[in-house]
């Protein structure tokens, strides 16, 4: 029996842009009818997110053909060319689909870039004259001579703290490309230190205490020991009953090391009770004063056998009274 062909990449990739059908879908169009060379564009520009000059170097053509291949696909409704660049629809969050998810999920968002700017050429400078902010695909960029501030718009869900950042890693690599080709900048290279996270709040969905809180009006913050910051609190943006962790520089430790665990110990391992506590301490005294009196016991016979195995000094004999005499011999 032949075994069924696997998906290319390219045939995964129109299910997922057909599922959120553009006008020229809705008459009728189909990605896989588009021409290989639409459908490669196509996919180049909205998916690894390539500048046209990229696209035409993997493609071996020029930028004019690239061109003209986006401006076909922008009028079949298949593209948002926004400020120079594409402005894809940003993940956002509907309540009752995060609550579909694991139901702890964690959420990070409010993360915010200060980027040291490593090149620019005159069109920047020029460019900051006359706009210092921009917003694209949801996020709001503020440019400044040196530097480059992002304030993140977008969501990243994972199961933990480590795959929420490696979702957001993922999009901010590929979003920065798509900025300095807009800016005319240049921002990532390696082994350079020039992009900071100075903020990053990450939530963990439907908590418990959270819930508690929010149902009974309580408002809980919590500001760390060393420099006074708010570090945790719980919030109830979305109705997602959220303990959110939120310092600017610790806040992923802070969920995946301490507020996480906790909370999964708690689930895991059913609480005792105040009752139940005290029940056990009296217990607990009840039996080490048994073992108390135990001891004791134990202790005085030892005394005991000390006293009888004790061997005589050498210059003293045994001493023997009448009573110790036997009344008869025989």
């Amino acid at each position: 029996m032949a075994k069924t062909p696997k998906e290319t990449q390219v045939e995964k990739w129109i299910k997922g842009v057909e599922k959120k059908p553009a006008k020229w879908l809705n008459k009728g169009g189909k990605l896989s009818e588009l021409p290989s060379s639409q459908l490669q564009v196509l996919e180049l520009f909205t998916k690894e997110f390539l500048t046209p000059r990229k696209i035409a170097i993997r493609r071996q053509t020029t930028q004019s053909a690239v061109y003209k291949i986006l401006d076909k696909l922008r009028k079949k409704g298949l593209l948002t060319i926004h400020q120079g660049g594409v402005e894809k629809i940003g993940m956002t969050i509907q309540p009752s689909a995060a609550k579909k998810r694991n139901i702890h999920t964690i959420r990070l968002h409010g993360e915010k870039y200060n980027i040291k700017i490593l090149f620019k050429d005159e069109r920047y400078k020029e460019r900051i004259k006359a706009e210092k902010k921009l917003n694209v695909d949801g996020n709001v960029v503020l440019l400044y001579p040196n530097a480059v501030v992002v304030h993140s718009g977008q969501n990243f869900f994972g199961d933990d703290a480590i795959k929420s950042t490696s979702k957001a890693v993922e999009y901010w690599g590929r979003f920065f490309a798509i900025l300095e080709n807009q800016l005319k900048v240049l921002l990532v290279k390696p082994r350079h230190d020039n992009i900071n996270r100075f903020a990053a709040h990450y939530a963990e969905i439907n908590n418990e205490l959270a819930r508690k809180a929010n149902v009974e009006g309580e408002k809980i913050k919590v500001y760390a020991r060393d420099d006074g910051k708010l570090w945790f609190l719980i919030d109830n943006s979305f109705n997602l009953h959220e303990a959110e962790t939120v310092h600017g520089h610790t806040s992923y430790d802070d969920m995946h090391s301490v507020v996480q665990p906790f909370f999964n110990d708690l689930r895991e391992n059913k609480p005792l009770l105040l009752s139940e506590m005290l029940a056990l301490m009296k217990d607990q005294a009840s039996l080490g004063l048994k073992t108390t009196e135990n001891l004791n016991e134990v202790a005085s016979g030892l005394n005991i056998l000390i006293k009888l195995n004790k061997p005589l000094e050498p210059d003293k004999k045994p001493v023997f009274d009448d009573k110790g005499k036997p009344d008869y011999v025989g």
